[in-house]
């Protein structure tokens, strides 16, 4: 079995994945669970990162949803947080609104916003 921590390891390797160049689709949304983990873990940011491969401010920015890693760090992270990239990373796709069905929304919002200030002023 390969080890991931015995693989040699410097960040310069993963910095051109690091940074999206292209933001994500609207319809795809990455939520990530690594602060949480790394907090359960009790490893402060600086450890974890250095254990990882990587800067303090990269591991913050991947935290902060910033940025998404590459699936080597992705790997790494799970690794030493004991867990799968799948419960440090989520991927969910939502629907795109066609500008009919936001319009419909807005004016919803509209109306309902307008009977709660009719409800307040003692209007019925």
């Amino acid at each position: 079995m390969l080890l991931l921590s015995n693989i040699p390891f410097t960040e310069h390797y993963t910095t051109p994945h690091l940074n999206m160049k292209t933001p994500p689709p609207p319809h795809l949304k990455i939520y990530n669970n690594v602060a949480k983990f790394r907090e359960a873990t009790k490893f402060p940011q600086t450890v974890l990162a250095q254990r990882v491969g990587i800067n303090r401010s990269t591991l913050f920015k991947i935290e902060q949803g910033q940025i998404v890693p590459s699936v080597l760090i992705a790997l790494r992270l799970a690794h030493f947080l004991q867990t799968s990239v799948h419960e440090l990373f989520t991927l969910e796709e939502t629907k795109v609104l066609t500008e009919e069905e936001k319009f419909d929304l807005e004016m919803a919002e509209l109306v309902q916003k307008s009977q709660e200030k009719r409800r307040k002023n003692g209007q019925a």
